[in-house]
């Protein structure tokens, strides 16, 4: 995420001359107790839509309920739908956390949520 490709944008990519699409750097330095470390933007290709991938602090994502981590996905997916990209959500670890997912191709876009929840045994699993 320090060394991105031409194509690919992240919290440390800077425009200078204009507005940096998706900006998420709001969304960041907002981020309620610094949930969100990191993100990196991919725009769309022919075989993808685009995306941002979130990086989240893991101590402060696992302190979270369901709710919070609902809000949380939700706002960041609105911010980054308005730019015409989904979200994915990970921890260090690579591991998925949450998605947003938009169809872009309906008008209104029709967007869902799906996130991960621990069992009784401590596995997770997407909702």
């Amino acid at each position: 995420m320090t060394k991105p490709k031409d194509y690919v944008i992240t919290a440390n990519t800077i425009n200078p001359e204009r507005l940096t699409v998706p900006s998420l750097w709001w969304a960041q330095a907002n981020s309620e107790k610094k949930l969100l470390d990191n993100w990196i933007a991919y725009p769309a290709s022919e075989k993808e839509p685009a995306r941002v991938d979130l990086i989240v602090n893991q101590q402060i994502w696992s302190l979270l309920d369901y709710v919070e981590r609902y809000d949380f996905v939700n706002r960041l997916g609105s911010t980054a739908r308005n730019f015409g990209y989904n979200i994915r959500v990970f921890n260090y670890q690579k591991e998925p956390l949450a998605t947003y997912t938009c169809n872009f191709s309906t008008s209104p876009a029709l967007c869902s949520i799906q996130t991960t929840v621990k069992n009784k045994i401590g596995l997770e699993r997407l909702l």
